[in-house]
């Protein structure tokens, strides 16, 4: 039996087509855990409403100035993606594994140094910023550390080196 290639221009086109989309993407094959995670606008209005009538409510009688604090945080996807990325490459350069990322409170200075690539009116206010985790290769195995989810060993510890990420958006009081 003799194979026919298409000779004409529109069926060679379809057949470009068809090989560019069936083997220029791969099947996205990412851990789909973070479903379980997931939570609706009521556990989220429950939250902030829990949160905005007990710590907010404290934080804000302790600040003397009348403002209020922050307690909303934002990144781009874009910078987290590209964190993420380079959280990743610095791991494997020092041995290590990434589990995840922390999210950490902080405050900026009230007075002093402050960093330069924020804008003044942000001193005083509280911050978060994030901090890599993992396991130096060779440590748990992954089956190991879903079973102790909650543990610090599932976590993993901050791995020194790998600088965190913080310069986000605040609000107030932007």
């Amino acid at each position: 039996m003799k194979l026919k290639l298409p000779t004409s221009v529109p069926a060679m086109l379809l057949c470009i087509i068809f090989l560019t989309i069936s083997c220029g993407e791969k099947p996205n094959l990412m851990n789909e855990n973070f479903k379980e995670k997931l939570i609706d606008k009521k556990l989220m209005t429950e939250l902030d409403n829990t949160y905005a009538s007990n710590n907010y409510l404290i934080i804000n009688s302790a600040r003397g100035d009348g403002s209020k604090d922050s307690r909303e945080y934002w990144y781009s996807i874009e910078d987290l993606e590209g964190y993420i990325a380079f959280v990743k490459k610095e791991a494997a350069l020092k041995n290590h594994n990434v589990l995840g990322i922390k999210i950490k409170m902080g405050q900026y200075p009230i007075n002093g140094k402050f960093d330069p690539r924020l804008n003044p009116k942000y001193a005083g206010y509280q911050a978060v910023y994030l901090v890599p985790t993992g396991l130096q290769v060779g440590g748990d195995l992954p089956e190991q550390r879903e079973k102790k989810t909650q543990d610090s060993v599932a976590r993993g510890q901050e791995i020194n080196g790998i600088p965190g990420m913080d310069l986000s958006l605040i609000h107030p009081p932007y």
